[in-house]
């Protein structure tokens, strides 16, 4: 009989934030305690495909912290994976080896298909309704999809998140009606080379990770959404307010929208609504898990834990 690690912990080092999660384990499910998430921004400090030295100073403080807490939980640290800025940038080495350095713990860099299947076995764990449902995260430097049903599972990483639409369509942080129509253009266009990967999609909700979208759904509830559900209109309603009321991201201030939520919020809704309108869904449920908690839902399974539940108690 296989004797687990009553507590475990990974680390997802994401293209705009880093994330730990600390869960312990529990007749097979797994109870998170600790989520911690720190904006280190690599995605947005890269130029010329380099990461700044201080976004990595800022990314090897906030391993710090977490190791902190690891050390405090009492937990093994099962798995820290990087995602699409490190599968992008030129100096990726050079922070794998200083984040090994720090950690004492290997990295792997995985790419989007893996994304999207650990994502997917995240909400899957947590969602007793999870068959033929599309499952998306919206992330710094990429978007993951994913969707299982009869047929078998299909997954699909798109080439595009909140900083590079943001790079790519307001390089100069200004919001605007031509930047916002062309960055959704461009979305769609994208979405709708990929859709075929994914058929036969349902008309049912998807379910969206990340934080962007939790905030979409924050915001969009001050104009007639529900708070943990994305539909369409409040999304139209809070792009109007966007166009009508500001100029430039750093000067958006609405109702739900956090300080540090501002300068990608317009790239995120730009994102939001082409997949809105490009699939056919009626709209994201917004869910608490993420890859994170994916990598510890895949090291049980690995363990030959099947089936594994999710359940989130406590987000920090």
């Amino acid at each position: 009989m296989t004797i687990f690690q009553p507590t475990i912990a990974a680390i997802d080092l994401g293209s705009n934030s880093f994330h730990l999660v600390v869960a312990t384990i529990n007749a097979g499910a797994l109870e998170v305690v600790v989520q911690k998430s720190s904006r280190v921004q690599l995605a947005l400090n890269m130029r010329a495909g380099v990461v700044s030295s201080q976004a990595l100073d800022a990314g090897t403080q906030c391993l710090a912290d977490f190791q902190a807490i690891i050390t405090a939980h009492d937990a093994e640290l099962v798995r820290v994976v990087g995602t699409a800025a490190l599968r992008q940038a030129k100096n990726t080495q050079d922070i794998i080896t200083a984040i090994e350095s720090q950690l004492g713990k290997k990295v792997e860099i995985i790419d989007g298909a893996e994304e999207a299947a650990l994502i997917y076995g995240a909400v899957a764990a947590q969602t007793a309704d999870i068959n033929a449902r599309l499952v998306i995260d919206v992330g710094g430097a990429s978007t993951e999809l994913a969707i299982s049903d009869a047929d078998g599972q299909r997954v699909c990483s798109l080439p595009f998140g909140c900083v590079s639409v943001l790079k790519q369509f307001m390089p100069n942080s200004e919001v605007s009606s031509a930047s916002m129509t062309a960055a959704i253009s461009y979305c769609s266009d994208v979405i709708s080379q990929y859709r075929v990967q994914l058929e036969p999609l349902s008309q049912h909700t998807a379910i969206g990770c990340s934080g962007t979208l939790q905030t979409i759904a924050e915001v969009g509830a001050r104009y007639g959404g529900a708070k943990d559900t994305i539909a369409y209109r409040p999304v139209v309603d809070t792009c109007d307010v966007l166009l009508t009321d500001f100029h430039q991201v750093d000067d958006i201030k609405i109702a739900g929208l956090s300080e540090d939520r501002q300068k990608l919020f317009s790239s995120g809704v730009a994102i939001v609504l082409a997949l809105l309108q490009s699939l056919p869904i009626n709209g994201i449920a917004v869910s608490s898990a993420a890859l994170r908690e994916g990598l510890l839902v895949d090291y049980l399974f690995k363990q030959g834990q099947k089936p594994v539940e999710l359940h989130i108690n406590k987000q920090n």
